[in-house]
């Protein structure tokens, strides 16, 4: 992927995985933090005062006839919003683990660049995923932990949708009990 993954091929440590992310996350804590407004806080703001706008009695919840284009059109917008989002943080993330600061703005150009291909490489996760686990759930386990790494991949290393995956199952083989157990720690603190 780059330097900063190539260092730590060997092994995946848990405790150095989570420890990393704040250390990242406090690096960064203000270009994030704005990406994060720009992308996300703005846009679900705008969502939040379509829907209120197009309800027109609340006692009776009588919906104004824009109100499922809206709602198509909001949920569209956070899907590509996301995606930009999602693609400028792995960006300012790679940046900062090899030694560089990132900038609100190339982060912003990389989201926009990519968000296409993350959309698409994020489907096909989600369908292959899903099926794994509608057949047994074991397979959709295993490929969940063997394509982690496929955004930060399509990202970083420009692979194309398809070599994201490759990619990405070239990276987490031999840690992948250890990403799952990651996995689990996530879940866990989620459900707290």
């Amino acid at each position: 992927m780059t330097d900063a993954a190539n260092r730590g091929a060997a092994k995946l440590d848990i405790g150095q995985v989570i420890e990393g992310t704040f250390k990242v996350l406090g690096r960064n804590i203000v270009t994030f933090g704005v990406l994060a407004l720009i992308l996300s806080g703005v846009p679900t703001a705008i969502v939040a005062y379509l829907q209120a706008t197009n309800i027109e009695s609340a006692a009776n919840f009588e919906l104004r006839p824009g109100y499922f284009q809206a709602i198509g059109f909001s949920g569209l917008a956070a899907l590509i919003t996301s995606a930009i989002l999602q693609g400028a943080l792995v960006y300012g993330t790679v940046q900062d683990l090899n030694g560089q600061r990132p900038s609100i703005a190339d982060c912003l150009t990389t989201g926009l660049r990519a968000f296409l291909p993350l959309i698409g490489l994020s489907l096909l996760l989600f369908i292959a995923v899903l099926f794994g686990f509608i057949f047994l759930i074991v397979p959709g386990i295993m490929m969940a932990c063997a394509w982690c790494l496929a955004v930060p991949s399509l990202v970083a290393d420009r692979t194309g949708v398809f070599g994201a995956f490759s990619r990405s199952a070239e990276l987490t083989r031999g840690s992948r009990w250890r990403i799952f157990a990651l996995f689990v720690v996530e879940i866990g603190r989620a459900h707290v």
